[in-house]
């Protein structure tokens, strides 16, 4: 029966996957992990809640009823979206999904920038994000300047001192943010750092890897690459539907 269930499950999720891709693959994420223990592992109800209450199939295969979605979705309604991203400075996929997906389509919204905290960077980056730590705007501009240009494959000390300069930052601040990078602060924030990555990546581990609300999924991660269609998806559903 279990085996039946999850079955039956997989393909309501797979076939409202296909048809309302810009719909659904955007509907994830944002919730806790609610008790499923009745669908095996693996299944669209071991995510929360988000990924499967907008279809009534997925949702009933989940709940045994509407009941449960239809109370989610109204205590939902105009809450904040909280992420954490984690990711290394030096890596590939972490500089373009920050250059080309979290920067454009979510750190330039100026309610969202707020929710978004990253961690696993170079040294230099770190003391500068925690200068700018008052400073939502700069802070954001200074990750896209610092990503991007390392794209390029360049030497970190310099690009976050070209980073620095297009921010208008003082000769004095930037020599504060340096003895930061080559000290022992440096090293207390990357520790610090480390501590809450531990927090958000799942197993197996690998870079970049967000966490909405609080929880981080392996299976969540594919969908890094519509996170401002979420949003906006989110919003519109609650809206609709109450």
């Amino acid at each position: 029966m279990l085996i039946s269930k999850s079955a039956t499950l997989q393909s309501a999720f797979n076939s409202h996957l296909f048809n309302a891709a810009n719909l659904f693959l955007i509907h994830l994420l944002f919730i806790k992990l609610v008790n499923t223990a009745t669908i095996a592992n693996g299944t669209p109800c071991s995510l929360p809640p988000d990924f499967w209450c907008d279809h009534p199939d997925v949702a009933l295969a989940c709940t045994g009823s509407s009941v449960y979605c239809d109370g989610y979705k109204t205590n939902r309604r105009g809450r904040p979206l909280q992420m954490h991203l984690a990711f290394e400075s030096a890596c590939p996929d972490s500089q373009q999904f920050v250059v080309h997906r979290l920067y454009p389509k979510v750190l330039t919204r100026r309610e969202a920038a707020q929710s978004v905290h990253c961690h696993h960077g170079n040294r230099l980056l770190t003391c500068a994000m925690l200068h700018y730590q008052n400073d939502d705007q700069k802070k954001n501009q200074l990750l896209y300047c610092f990503m991007q240009k390392m794209m390029m494959r360049g030497d970190p000390n310099v690009i976050i001192d070209q980073c620095l300069n297009q921010l208008g930052l003082p000769a004095h601040q930037k020599d504060s943010i340096s003895n930061c990078g080559r000290g022992p602060q440096a090293t207390d924030l990357q520790k610090a750092d480390e501590t809450e990555t531990s927090k958000i990546l799942s197993t197996p581990r690998f870079v970049p890897f967000i966490s909405i609300n609080g929880v981080g999924h392996i299976h969540m991660q594919a969908h890094q690459m519509i996170l401002n269609e979420k949003v906006k998806a989110w919003d519109s559903t609650v809206k609709v539907n109450h």
